[in-house]
């Protein structure tokens, strides 16, 4: 069971991440925020931001076309790219789920409740260490980090845009993806949290009733 215990930890982690990538990708309300506080609405006409914003984020939803007459041939692969990761994390998001329900039915059904509970418990604190650890990284060198993600995402150097020629750098700066990243990791960890807490509290629970 040990190899299950370890994938049971591992989905968990994997799926609460990307669980909060998705909760917080697409947040239109967040964007807005984030437009005022980086003065994006002083530099740019705000009503061709939240329509550019609205048409992009429905393309890497895969529901409506790219308005491509506003961003450069670059832009248009790197958007391209970035549909094409999102669509491998909302896969990989589905598949990880599959595999954390699987395991802890199996653990349920070999050692009972109070390992499926522990197991439980580990795979949140595990996944608190990382994310917490994961977050201060982040915090620390952000620009590195942020240029090491995106060698790794991508096989070409189209995400290097240009702020004198290119608008999706200058709606979507890079001090703006710091926030978003340190909004997963917060989202990650309260998730993680939560399990353990409900996780502790299932435990009690089922001490009172022995």
């Amino acid at each position: 069971m040990l190899i299950v215990k370890i994938l049971v930890i591992t989905t968990f982690i994997t799926f609460i991440l990307l669980a909060s990538i998705d909760a917080s990708i697409f947040d239109s309300r967040w964007y807005e925020k984030q437009f005022t506080k980086n003065n994006i609405y002083q530099t740019l006409d705000a009503k061709r931001v939240t329509d550019q914003t609205e048409n992009l984020f429905s393309y890497l939803k895969n529901e409506n076309s790219l308005d491509s007459q506003y961003y450069t041939n670059r832009e248009v692969t790197h958007l391209t790219d970035i549909k094409n990761i999102i669509n491998i994390l909302q896969i990989t998001t589905f598949i990880s789920l599959a595999g954390l329900v699987s395991g802890l039915l199996l653990i349920y059904q070999r050692e009972k409740k109070a390992a499926l509970i522990k197991i439980l418990s580990i795979a949140a604190v595990t996944a608190i260490v990382f994310y917490t650890s994961l977050g201060l990284l982040i915090t620390y060198n952000f620009d590195q980090f942020f240029s090491i993600l995106h060698q790794l995402s991508f096989r070409n150097d189209f995400w290097l845009l240009d702020p004198t020629t290119e608008n999706l750098i200058n709606i979507f700066p890079p001090n703006l993806f710091a926030a978003l990243g340190s909004t997963i990791i917060a989202k990650a960890i309260l998730a993680s949290l939560i399990t353990l807490i409900l996780a502790r509290l299932w435990l009690l629970k089922s001490n009172k009733k022995g």
